[in-house]
């Protein structure tokens, strides 16, 4: 299922702090999601962006969705169904930046984890098979630790998102690649 929660860490004392049980969003449920708080223009909003859905017995599938939640109305919007793949940043970085602008520093658009399942889910089926020679197994396996070995970073697009036209737009370009499963500090 989908859970929201928000806690009032207003007040002095952290034993008087208490989860908030708040209404979910209607899209998937979700993992290495990015989220942000800026401005809608009105009020100062919740966006959550991408991620990849996770079921038992079954690959990851990348959510390239986004919504917004509205703390004054209490309700959450679609920004993206994400058809168009309007958000691939999934486990990626985002901060606010002004008055309305949301900054994608990094994230995955899924094809690596792609690559790296279609090589894992083939070594599987040989050994399964056990039609398979040691040495094919050995050169799947060869080739799933040079994926890895290899793996080109989360790429250097800064991607801007400004939350009252609801546009994403390219932005600039880091030195390097970019980090995910963090947050961005001043």
């Amino acid at each position: 299922g989908n859970y929201f929660y928000c806690m009032d860490i207003s007040g002095e004392n952290p034993s008087d702090w208490k989860w908030e049980a708040l209404p979910a969003w209607s899209g998937e449920s979700r993992a290495f999601a990015v989220g942000a708080g800026q401005s809608d223009g009105e009020t100062n909003c919740f966006y959550l962006y991408s991620g990849r859905k996770i079921q038992a017995g079954k690959n990851p599938e990348v959510l390239y969705d986004a919504h917004v939640y509205n703390p004054s109305l209490k309700k959450w919007s679609i920004i993206s169904d994400g058809n168009n793949r309007d958000f691939p940043v999934m486990a990626g970085t985002a901060f606010p930046v002004g008055a309305a602008t949301i900054v994608f520093s990094s994230g995955a658009n899924g094809k690596m984890m792609k690559k790296q399942l279609e090589i894992e889910n083939h070594i599987a089926e040989f050994e399964m098979a056990g039609d398979k020679t040691e040495n094919e197994i050995s050169q799947l396996k060869s080739n799933l630790l040079n994926h890895l070995n290899n793996h080109p970073g989360f790429g250097n697009r800064l991607i801007a998102f400004n939350t009252i036209t609801q546009k994403t737009y390219p932005l600039d370009e880091l030195p390097g690649t970019g980090q995910v499963t963090t947050n961005a500090v001043k």
